[in-house]
């Protein structure tokens, strides 16, 4: 759910709407942006295995294969926002979001190598998308909006 809230926050089709040259660099990024859902599937299934007792990554493992397609997924979309839009580079807020994200992962990953449960694990590396949730809410759509406004 988060990481669909993340994709579904920015208004991709007011921006495509007024700038249809830049389908292109909208359309072709998605491919590797289902990849990293695929594999945050394919991590999850992993995690499956992993309660079943038939995996043989052990839990830091099986979260990993989790964590790494989700912290894709994040950053992808910051690859799509900047690529549409006359901003070539993140301002410090979305660096900052992007950063937590991704120490959110790292702590899933630390939990379940110190001997946490792999759902603790799991419940951590899956409440990185909502870091930009709460962000995006907090402060992060005056500045995308402010990047379209400047962008028109």
């Amino acid at each position: 759910m988060g990481l669909w809230w993340v994709y579904f926050s920015v208004p991709f089709g007011d921006i495509l709407h007024r700038h249809r040259d830049r389908l292109f660099r909208f359309t072709y990024p998605h491919m590797l942006l289902y990849f990293s859902i695929a594999g945050v599937g394919a991590g999850l299934h992993a995690a499956a295995y992993q309660i079943e007792g038939e995996s043989k990554l052990g839990a830091p493992g099986t979260i990993v294969a989790i964590a790494l397609p989700s912290a894709a997924f994040i950053v992808l979309v910051f690859i799509l926002i900047t690529g549409l839009t006359a901003h070539r580079s993140l301002e410090r807020f979305h660096l900052g979001e992007i950063l937590v994200m991704l120490a959110v992962r790292v702590l899933g990953v630390a939990l379940t190598a110190l001997g946490a449960p792999l759902a603790v694990g799991i419940a951590v590396v899956m409440l990185a998308p909502w870091v930009m949730v709460v962000g995006y809410e907090w402060q992060g759509y005056r500045h995308l909006n402010e990047w379209i406004a400047q962008d028109a």
